[in-house]
């Protein structure tokens, strides 16, 4: 979900049950950072994979909450387990951290906006997908994207070899 759908690990914290409509294909929720409403498709993996959890990693609870800490409690994950699962799981599959560079799950939203960039998908799109109010919060994600940026290229009209000669004299064309 924090992948595919670029929810953050809040909202998957606190995602519950009534949340997933099976028969709409759809993930409604109400942001935990920012209080906006936000649908989005609950594609056939992520409901694989939500469905395989359920059936054989959660534990047996009657927590309206999808994601359950598997010690006894069994109390509802929050952000800090969610990252703490993301950071094992770096460690496990021997991917080498950087210096200075962020591997949580927040940064799979940069990835997802590169992703859907590169798929031309609208720029007003991406800003719903993430769930911002405005495109101004979108652009936080957006790094340069060279393939993109080529396509807002202007051609270089040719050299004027004019102007250098009326600089130097002084012309104030």
């Amino acid at each position: 979900m924090i992948i595919k759908l670029g929810l953050r690990s809040s909202d998957v914290a606190h995602l519950e049950f009534s949340n997933i409509l099976w028969d709409m294909n759809e993930i409604q929720i109400v942001q935990y950072k920012t209080l906006i409403p936000l649908n989005l498709p609950l594609l056939s993996d992520v409901g694989n994979a939500i469905i395989d959890y359920i059936q054989h990693g959660r534990p047996n609870s009657d927590l309206p909450n999808v994601f359950l800490q598997a010690r006894p409690k069994f109390q509802a994950l929050n952000s800090s387990s969610i990252k703490s699962i993301f950071e094992k799981q770096r460690i496990k599959s021997g991917i080498y951290k950087e210096p200075g560079r962020k591997y949580g799950p927040h940064s799979y939203r940069h990835s997802l906006v590169n992703e859907l960039m590169n798929k031309e998908i609208p720029y007003p799109v991406i800003t719903q997908i993430l769930g911002h109010a405005n495109s101004n919060s979108t652009m936080f994600y957006t790094s340069i994207n060279l393939t993109q940026l080529k396509k807002c290229a202007l051609e270089v009209p040719p050299l004027d070899t004019n102007w250098s000669l009326k600089i130097n004299k002084g012309d104030k064309e």
